[in-house]
């Protein structure tokens, strides 16, 4: 699914995912042209796709493994991949001290504290993740008994469980950086952003690739024919999960937002900051009409405190297609004269 949608996360995660395997190839020598290349492919997903930082504590903990070598050199070693880190990283850090003061209120950057969530909230959307979208869209249903199956063998077989394997401690350090990751992104990620987990692609693929192997190997036939058939049910699970996204009667948003979109686009000044809503993601409808600001989901609903909240940090306008809002007389009374309508959608601006 995700090799077929123009996504800059899957040319990151190709690029992490090769700057891995030539980071792994090395042995107690270091391999300049190896070292280089893994250094240089992981900054490359950096620059693309700024969450993939997560996997370059993996050089950073390559380098203190050679400090801790019996090696003449170490430190001059050292030293030369710490600067070839740096010079990797340079790029992405030049482009992004340039445009995230372009920002302004990313949810990105604000992470869990972009919506101060109670736990109960938080806990729904980490069941949700465990029940929906890890297993039926990120690692595929029919895959998810060979990544299960393929756990067990490592376990039982103490294969990359093992402390004493250096390697093991490159993927624990992106392991333990991509949970963190998931944590204070979590809100952000929510019911839609699926691909915000593709970072855990390489692992599950590697480990679910045992699964198969194994099963395809042994000489037990029921568990050959069972790998057999779910490596051939995969690509028909997953059209039966994605292909229903495409149809317009199942969209996950007012398809007004992206029929009138031009006209919503220069209802109002491009630089103003305005609020939005409904918006499930809060982030397809700022897509659409190419503006920044807040937005709201039909669940949560807009409260006028809210309203004054967001009026009070620069909202000057609002996108509505919730008539249960615009029409709250508390609402009403933070309204200005109305901008215009398209569709269910009506645009205000905001009293100051």
């Amino acid at each position: 699914y995700y090799m077929v949608c123009t996504l800059p996360d899957t040319l990151a995660l190709v690029s992490v995912m090769w700057g891995l395997v030539f980071l792994l190839r090395q042995g107690d020598s270091i391999q300049w042209r190896l070292a280089i290349s893994a250094a240089g492919l992981l900054g490359i997903a950096v620059l693309v796709k700024l969450p993939y930082i997560v996997f370059f504590p993996a050089f950073g903990v390559w380098i203190i493994q050679g400090l801790t070598r019996k090696n003449a050199n170490r430190w001059r070693n050292a030293l030369f991949l710490l600067a070839i880190a740096l010079i990797s990283l340079a790029p992405a850090a030049a482009w992004y001290a340039w445009v995230i003061p372009t920002w302004g209120s990313s949810g990105a950057l604000s992470g869990i504290f972009f919506h101060l969530a109670d736990s109960a909230e938080i806990g729904v959307i980490v069941r949700y993740h465990l029940t929906e979208m890890l297993p039926k869209t990120v690692i595929n249903v029919a895959a998810l008994p060979l990544l299960i199956w393929g756990a067990i063998q490592l376990i039982r077989r103490k294969g990359i469980i093992q402390l004493k394997r250096p390697k093991f401690w490159l993927l624990a350090s992106v392991a333990a950086s991509f949970f963190v990751y998931y944590a204070y992104e979590i809100w952000l990620i929510s019911y839609h952003h699926d691909y915000y987990l593709l970072g855990l692609v390489p692992f599950w693929v590697l480990i679910a690739a045992i699964g198969a192997s194994e099963a395809i190997q042994s000489r037990r036939m029921v568990l050959f024919a069972l790998a057999f058939l779910l490596l051939l049910l995969v690509p028909y699970m997953t059209y039966r999960r994605i292909h229903p996204r495409w149809q317009d009667q199942n969209a996950e948003m007012n398809l007004d937002f992206a029929k009138y979109k031009n006209a919503l686009r220069s209802a109002v000044p491009e630089e103003a900051l305005v609020v939005m809503g409904t918006d499930e993601s809060r982030c397809i409808v700022p897509y659409y009409i190419h503006k920044k600001g807040w937005g709201w989901t039909k669940s949560q609903g807009l409260k006028p405190e809210m309203l004054q909240e967001w009026i009070n940090q620069g909202a000057t306008f609002m996108y509505c297609d919730d008539r249960s809002v615009d029409q709250n007389p508390q609402i009403q009374a933070m309204l200005g004269p109305e901008v215009g309508r398209w569709g269910s959608v009506w645009v205000y601006s905001l009293r100051k």
